[in-house]
């Protein structure tokens, strides 16, 4: 189980991959019982997101670039991709249920937050692996059931 938390660094228990040069404040846990006691809490956040009712059932594969959406319950059964501009409008709590993978486009990808949304009530919970691409922007948490990429730029 790995978390990345947008906007800071690798947090809670962490298997993220990043490129370049990367900066650790604070302790590094490996093993122990804070790791393993954040490891728990991460399966635990990943099976009640993982839990939600579904408000909204996207295609197979979609990319959600150039959409706005309102706070609710995203699922998409096999994969999601963000090309473009990714806006999310109004305050409430956005789950992004995604069944394989998530992946955001290089260069050209990121969230925008208006009318009250804000990055701690976004959730984007990944079956597989979340792959973030070269200076793409991403608000929210992330809970990967396999892996992180995070490459350079990307926040």
């Amino acid at each position: 189980m790995f978390i990345i938390s947008s906007g800071v660094a690798c947090t809670g228990f962490v298997g993220c991959t990043t490129t370049g040069l990367g900066t650790v404040s604070g302790t590094i846990h490996v093993g122990d019982p804070i790791a393993n006691q954040a490891h728990a809490d991460a399966v635990t956040a990943y099976g009640v997101l993982a839990g939600t009712t579904c408000t909204t059932i996207e295609p197979a594969v979609a990319d959600i670039g150039g959409q706005t959406l309102t706070p609710g319950v995203y699922c998409f059964p096999s994969s999601a991709a963000i090309t473009g501009t990714l806006t999310l409008d109004g305050s409430g709590v956005y789950i992004f249920k995604i069944g394989s993978t998530l992946v955001t486009a290089a260069e050209n990808s990121d969230v925008v937050l208006i009318n009250g949304a804000t990055a701690d009530n976004i959730f984007w919970v990944v079956g597989s692996s979340a792959t973030l691409r070269t200076n793409s922007v991403l608000e929210g948490t992330v809970i990967a059931y396999t892996s992180i990429t995070a490459t350079i730029g990307a926040t």
